[in-house]
């Protein structure tokens, strides 16, 4: 009986200390998975930081498209002017020299 259940310990033995060794990969294991969120996480941190300077790069974009627009505009009413000074330079000229001769 006591060589059965020395035996028996034994067999129960080895169980626990299979069960010793398998529960420190496990903690290996969840040492690189914790290591492997912190990296994702970091990724993810660098996505979102991403995401804002895009965003500021597309308000900068529109801001500046709105200046451009607005400054060919006053082009185009400075342009204006200067064709009708011209025009009114040009018919002055004419009436001037009409009046020489």
């Amino acid at each position: 009986e006591l060589r059965r259940a020395q035996a028996r310990m034994g067999t129960i033995l080895d169980t626990v200390e299979g069960y010793s060794k398998d529960l420190d990969e496990l903690r290996k294991a969840q040492g690189r998975l914790s290591t492997v969120f912190d990296v994702v996480e970091g990724y993810s941190k660098d996505l979102d930081e991403l995401r804002r300077a895009q965003a500021e790069a597309r308000k900068a974009s529109s801001s500046a498209i709105a200046e451009l627009k607005e400054a060919e505009a006053i082009l185009d009413e400075l342009t204006c002017r200067l064709t009708t000074r011209e025009t009114q330079a040009s018919a002055l000229e004419a009436a001037t020299r009409r009046a020489e001769a």
